[in-house]
């Protein structure tokens, strides 16, 4: 009508058919779009990103990875004992898992140095957790075959003496019925026996 016309709001035949107004609607939807899909890949990433520094900060991305080389599970859990400072609830947990770092490169390398260096990060972590604490009774035992370990490599019976100790109170820990009783008891007579095979006590068979 006239007053559409005056008003502007019929748009002539050249207008609806006008390559640049039709190209820039296209490049408009294009571009949505392309925003719509980097923002949702963004948003992936972020999920991705935050999983992993999660995993990092509670020490457990190396016990996610067994395939992991020892030098790379050492750095992960040395990564993750940062993420525990001084004071902080999990500290105990983070060291315990760098201590187990250290006595699976034992295990591929047999140097002392690892062996020594878990034994002193178990202690660290035993003296993290008080006799009420739920996760005592594996760090108990963490050390205790740590010792033994030692033992053999030493004959020591400082270590010996003291691996028997730290599993029998793990073992009380453990009561009938616990899933891991059975390692603690596994460990115990394995550390008996070398005991009575070095002094010949028939107490240590009996026991």
């Amino acid at each position: 009508t006239l007053v559409q016309i005056e008003r502007g709001d019929i748009k002539t035949a050249a207008e609806r058919t006008d390559p640049s107004t039709t190209g820039c609607s296209v490049w408009s939807q294009v571009c949505n779009t392309l925003f719509f899909w980097c923002t949702a890949l963004l948003d992936f990433l972020m999920i991705i990103l935050y999983a992993l520094f999660t995993c990092v900060c509670c020490g457990c991305l190396a016990c996610m990875m067994p395939d992991t080389e020892p030098e790379q599970k050492i750095w992960l859990a040395k990564l993750g004992l940062f993420f525990r400072p001084i004071n902080h609830s999990l500290r105990a947990d983070a060291i315990d898992r760098l201590a187990l770092a250290f006595r699976d490169r034992y295990d591929v390398s047999g140097l002392p140095g690892d062996l020594d260096e878990a034994i002193v990060l178990y202690r660290k972590s035993l003296g993290l957790r008080p006799p009420t604490d739920q996760e005592r009774d594996s760090t108990l035992n963490g050390l205790a075959f740590a010792l033994r370990d030692r033992y053999g490599l030493s004959d020591s019976l400082e270590d010996l003496n003291e691996a028997i100790q730290l599993l029998k109170e793990a073992l009380k820990l453990r009561p009938p019925g616990h899933p891991q009783r059975d390692a603690s008891l596994s460990g115990l007579g394995g550390a008996l026996s070398d005991r009575y095979d070095r002094s010949g006590s028939v107490k240590d068979l009996e026991e």
